[in-house]
């Protein structure tokens, strides 16, 4: 049901947004969560990366939950390391890894949707060149010297312990060797053979244990950004075609001027999203060479009404439109399909079967909307 719908629902957005190399759409009247659509739309049809920059982290977190039940598995998160006032951000670590492995996957031309928001997005960080000097690279049946491999975790200073837990540890036991580098999930197990790698496998840290074999793996140490001349943000990772989505960036005011953290302005992120494909959205924009309308409509309120909400599906389905009640918990839709039974009996509405009235969508998202042009509800 979700690819049918998607696949429907992808056609119909993708009469509305169509544009050349480094056009600038402007989208009027967004409601909802019609953003996440558009975004998966974007990474389905095109053969790029998609990134996504919102006015803060609670609002960024939101998408991130909504486009992984989309487009599961193709979706990286890029945190902030720092706190607007200059202080370390409480999971300073996490973020690290998450913020490199994501670069990791975008240098590797893995095509992603990228989710951020403005304070992460204007923390400056190290350059393509750079970036790719401090990764290093391991396949399986490669020889490669067991001392080398050893001097160069001792160079980038990964810490040896027993057992490896955290990002930055790696341990030795004979032949294996363990690392977490800051470019993956889970950490790598390297099992060497007269200097020649035999295997690759990821393994759980909680429990020790391999669950998946690999052919390659991505050795990165824990690279932060200490060169203030640099100018670098993580819209020039992208590749030419990628496109960069943007809510509300013109009303978004540059707020860490004040402290010793090097941030870029405003001016410098609008600058880099030249010769990029960009769509703005929101209560107003910086510039646009187009606008795009649209006919949506924000999702009526009914708090516990539920029978003037069944008489607007019903109005709805007679109308010719697709109503979907979107919840990844199929209980809590059969428990709908119940109550809107019951108030079809009561309001003696002829119909065949409730499921026509309202059907299950599975996927996540924080506001619906209702589509009048493409006649698609999302409660």
């Amino acid at each position: 049901m979700n690819d049918i719908l998607l696949n429907s629902y992808f056609n119909c957005i993708g009469q509305k947004i169509n544009f050349d190399n480094s056009a600038h759409l402007y989208i009027k009247d967004i409601k909802g969560s019609y953003p996440s659509f558009i975004l998966a739309y974007l990474f389905q049809h095109n053969n790029n990366n998609v990134l996504h920059i919102l006015p803060d982290e609670e609002q960024a977190l939101s998408s991130f939950n909504e486009l992984n039940t989309l487009i599961p598995n193709d979706v990286l998160f890029i945190p902030a390391l720092y706190l607007q006032d200059g202080q370390a951000h409480k999971y300073y670590e996490y973020n690290l890894q998450q913020k490199i492995s994501a670069l990791q996957q975008i240098m590797n031309k893995r095509k992603k949707i990228i989710v951020s928001f403005y304070d992460a997005i204007t923390e400056v960080i190290l350059n393509k060149e750079t970036f790719l000097k401090h990764q290093y690279v391991l396949h399986k049946n490669e020889g490669i010297s067991y001392q080398f491999l050893l001097e160069f975790l001792h160079e980038y200073h990964f810490v040896k312990s027993d057992f490896v837990y955290f990002p930055g540890q790696y341990s030795v036991r004979g032949s294996i060797i363990d690392i977490y580098s800051y470019s993956n999930e889970y950490p790598i197990r390297i099992e060497l053979k007269n200097n020649t790698i035999d295997r690759l496998s990821e393994f759980h840290p909680s429990t020790q244990m391999s669950f998946r074999y690999v052919d390659k793996a991505y050795i990165l140490p824990k690279i932060e950004n200490t060169d203030n001349s640099i100018n670098v943000s993580i819209i020039d990772y992208l590749y030419e075609g990628d496109c960069v989505v943007l809510k509300d960036i013109a009303l978004i005011e540059d707020n860490c001027s004040n402290t010793e953290l090097k941030r870029l302005s405003k001016e410098q992120i609008l600058l880099s999203l030249k010769n990029k494909n960009v769509i703005e959205y929101g209560l107003t924009y910086a510039s646009a060479e187009m606008n795009v309308a649209t006919k949506l409509l924000p999702q009526p309120l009914f708090a516990k009404r539920y029978d003037d909400f069944v008489k607007h599906l019903y109005q709805q389905f007679q109308n010719g439109y697709v109503n979907y009640f979107v919840s990844q918990n199929k209980n809590q839709y059969k428990r709908l399909l119940q109550i809107v039974e019951d108030i079809l009996v009561q309001e003696d509405i002829k119909t065949d079967e409730a499921e026509k009235l309202i059907q299950h969508f599975s996927a996540e998202m924080n506001e619906g909307f209702i589509d009048n042009e493409c006649k698609l509800a999302f409660y």
